[in-house]
């Protein structure tokens, strides 16, 4: 062992040497150095656009916060090099999902993705792990100007871009930019992407601290070539197959584009205490805590979808075909909204050091929207009202025991008497972690598209039953030793879905789903072995097909060279799954359908990676499917007919600047 570990840290050296020279110390940028937390005057509430007071006050805490469907989630700043390599916004969203084959096409998920509410939605998610989301924002609240730089260059001039700046002006008013670019050509024909994603964030707070506003401007601007796949699944078997630009495609003119506008003014009033202390000998301050907040939303949404074929081929659109020189299909949808809401968590004592809070904290709004749609020859304007509450414990509060219970109830609209209840029940352990019990109940209408289709001729108008998904589960989370272990099951009643025929159907059974998550890090020496592995049982693989057994390995070697002033890790990520009956993907309406044609045979890839830390500057460099050519096949799929990328090499870095 000890020979194989100083001919990796010659190795190491060997490479980063070049770099040694622009070394330097870390930046100390707040109380503890390791991961970068910076202490916020809590006197200075953060605002959010789309969350609760207790989002803001507490994870003012921590140097950025996002918002989800249900939980919040606060993280320190990363400064390892644990998971550098992933560019990819699927393997970044906890390898759920795979793309179709290049990077900006649509994400097809591998596992069961509940949802968390019950908004309204059209049914074309395919891109949002590449748009910005308010769910996927991050609020900075740092003390000084924030820079976070992200490239990444291919082959075939492929390329990814993220840029975000977050800056306070004056001790009230504070922004963000951010700016994210997806684009490549693809290794196969007519699958070329273009992502263009800017979102504008801002906050005032009021000096007394009693008023806040934040605003959020979001565009997300998505084109690409839908090749609708090769032609025969036999392509990696062909002994004539030789470059994957000769592959014939389905399609060759179809192109699919989409623009969604979002705008998000969010004003806040509050009551509560306010302590005076004596700052020094001339000086006397005032801070203040809330416990009454009561607030305003307003929502702009505008999302326009279009997907055109200048040369539809018959046999492979079969009955959406219409004699013509081009097939399209439309929709869109704009909505306005008002939300308004009360929040309190009361107030146990106050000092110049903070407040205490009881446990318990209770929010409660309605939300009012409007809604115009418009699908082909099919549009309808509606209005919607929901009833939305939570109660929990109060992230102030010192006490170890967690819990919440959310219930959101759609009084009018489109999916009127849809129902979400959410609870949540947990323990935190001083040294042994923390364990949740989480359950919910879901009975929600179908997305729009699922019940109004219509385009070029063809007109598809039904009422689908509403899916009812019961959600049990339990999670345990050791930080300590990066061990974390779930278990889920999911009933899902009425289960609607896009058949082999890429129409939508209905069962009038349910469907079972029990899901194991098993996520690890083991390190020993300079060695690191990170585990991350998922079991799923579903009754019936023919209306949900998914991998019985899937994950992710990684086994790496990690040193710090020159005083460790820089940081390099070589390592080896390895995926895999079992064999299944994978989606189709239906470009014309944006949808997954299941297929009876072909299964997707097991084949591990191999990726290796090469992480290098010089002071906040990091680089990757990678190539991708090293093991091409390793096993009979010379390449696998991502989906039915959508074949993965050949071996590639990327390189990248990520660069932050505080100044």
């Amino acid at each position: 062992m000890r020979i194989t570990k100083h001919i990796l840290t010659l190795l190491l050296a060997i490479i980063l040497l070049p770099l040694a020279g622009y070394a330097q110390t870390p930046a100390k940028l707040g109380i503890d150095t390791e991961t970068e937390v910076v202490a916020a005057d809590s006197s200075r509430p953060i605002l959010t656009a789309d969350g609760d007071t207790l989002k803001r006050r507490f994870y003012a805490r921590l140097p950025y916060y996002t918002i989800g469907d249900e939980y919040v989630s606060a993280q320190p700043l990363d400064t390892t090099l644990d998971g550098k390599q992933y560019y990819e916004p699927g393997q970044q969203a906890h390898f759920r999902y795979r793309n179709l084959g290049n990077l900006g096409l649509a994400h097809i998920p591998l596992t069961v993705i509940p949802k968390q509410n019950i908004k309204f939605t059209l049914g074309l998610e395919q891109y949002d792990l590449y748009t910005f989301r308010r769910s996927n924002l991050r609020w900075y609240t740092l003390d000084q100007p924030f820079t976070n730089l992200f490239l990444l260059i291919g082959a075939n001039r492929e390329q990814s871009a993220r840029v975000t700046h977050n800056q306070n002006i004056g001790k009230n008013f504070n922004f963000s930019f951010n700016f994210n670019r997806f684009a490549s050509p693809g290794s196969y024909l007519s699958q070329e992407t273009s992502h263009n994603n800017l979102a504008l964030t801002s906050r005032y707070e009021a000096p007394s601290g009693k008023y806040g506003m934040s605003v959020v401007f979001l565009f997300n601007s998505v084109r690409v070539q839908d090749n609708g796949g090769s032609i025969g699944t036999d392509i990696f078997t062909d002994s004539s197959f030789t470059t994957s630009s000769l592959v014939a495609v389905e399609l060759e003119s179809a192109k699919t584009f989409m623009r969604d506008f979002q705008l998000v003014v969010r004003q806040e009033v509050r009551q509560g205490k306010s302590v005076q202390y004596q700052l020094n000998d001339t000086t006397r301050a005032q801070r203040f805590f809330s416990d009454w907040v009561m607030y305003h939303e307003l929502q702009i949404q505008n999302l326009k979808y279009d997907y055109a074929d200048q040369n539809p081929q018959a046999n492979y659109y079969g009955n959406f075909f219409v004699d013509a020189d081009s097939l399209a299909f439309s929709t869109s949808q704009k909505q306005w909204g008002n939300r308004l809401g009360i929040e309190y968590g009361k107030i146990l004592s106050a000092d110049s050091s903070g407040a205490k809070y009881r446990n318990f904290l209770i929010d409660a709004y309605i939300e009012q929207q409007l809604y115009d749609i418009s699908n082909g020859r099919n549009s309808e304007a509606f209005s919607g009202l929901s009833a939305n509450i939570r109660i929990g414990d109060h992230p102030l509060s010192d006490k170890p025991f967690m819990y919440e219970a959310r219930a959101n109830y759609q009084l009018l609209g489109y999916n009127s008497q849809d129902l979400y209840l959410g609870a949540r029940m947990g323990y935190r352990f001083k040294k042994l972690g923390e364990i949740n019990a989480v359950a919910s109940l879901r009975n929600a209408e179908q997305p729009w598209l699922y019940n109004n289709l219509s385009f070029s001729g063809f007109s598809l108008q039904q009422d689908l039953d509403k899916t009812q998904t019961l959600r049990v589960g339990l999670e345990y989370k050791l930080p300590k030793y990066r061990f974390q272990v779930g278990g889920y099951f999911y009933n899902m009643s009425n289960y609607a879905y896009m058949d082999a025929n890429r129409l939508p159907v209905q069962i009038g059974g349910s469907v079972q789903t029990l899901v194991l998550e098993l996520k690890h890090t083991l390190k020993f020496w300079d060695m690191g072995l990170e585990n991350e592995l998922r079991v799923q049982f579903v009754s019936n693989d023919q209306v949900l097909p998914l991998p019985t057994y899937w994950g992710r390995n990684t086994l790496y070697y990690e040193k710090s060279l020159f005083k460790n002033n820089l940081t390099g890790r070589v390592g080896l990520d390895v995926f895999y799954n079992t064999n299944y009956s994978a989606y189709g993907y239906f470009p014309l309406t944006g949808q997954f359908h299941v297929q009876n044609e072909e299964t997707l045979k097991f084949y591990p890839t191999m990726d290796v990676f090469i992480n290098v830390q010089v002071s906040e500057l990091v680089i990757f460099l990678k190539m991708e499917h090293v093991n091409q050519g390793m096993f009979k096949e010379n390449g696998y799929f991502n989906a039915y007919k959508y074949p993965a990328p050949p071996r590639a090499f990327k390189v990248g870095l990520v660069w932050r600047f505080y100044s």
